[in-house]
């Protein structure tokens, strides 16, 4: 997985790299305005659904399973092997806030985006999810020091 980022970020750097050299974006020439404003469109949603699948894989894909981890123990069967080098999360309120704000931020994004849409005219971005993303902002301050000192376990 660390490759796979690694490569995404390597080619985004080169990608970057290259439009601030030719100060034009690097399908400017070859897409219609109607596809380039699809494709920027499109991949902001898409932007949100993987920022979403973050807190929708611990909810969905972890934390039933960690209940298996705890009573095994070190005796991991088949069925979790992909936990052993993962903490057990559930008793964590810090990951609970954090992954629950993420898929409502997420979930606020992507709809603005969408009903949004291609924002031909210029029109401001609906203030809601900015508004939800400061006590986004807010609440990782307020329980990132509380998480530090273990006051919350």
């Amino acid at each position: 997985m660390t490759l796979v980022a690694l490569s995404i970020l390597i080619l985004w750097t080169l990608v970057v790299l290259f439009e601030r050299r030719t100060n034009s974006s690097l399908l400017h020439k070859r897409l219609s305005k109607r596809a380039q404003n699809w494709v920027v469109l499109h991949s902001l949603i898409v932007c949100w659904i993987l920022v979403a699948h973050m807190g929708l894989v611990f909810f969905v894909g972890r934390l039933p399973f960690e209940s298996q981890l705890d009573t095994i123990g070190t005796s991991l069967g088949e069925s979790i092997g992909f936990l052993i080098n993962l903490p057990i999360e559930r008793y964590d309120l810090v990951t609970y806030v954090f992954d629950i704000n993420l898929t409502i931020l997420a979930v606020l994004f992507g709809y603005e985006q969408f009903k949004l849409g291609y924002n031909l005219r210029n029109r401001p971005w609906p203030k809601l999810s900015f508004r939800y993303l400061w006590i986004t902002i807010v609440l990782g301050f307020v329980l990132l020091p509380i998480t530090l000192h273990g006051i919350i376990p």
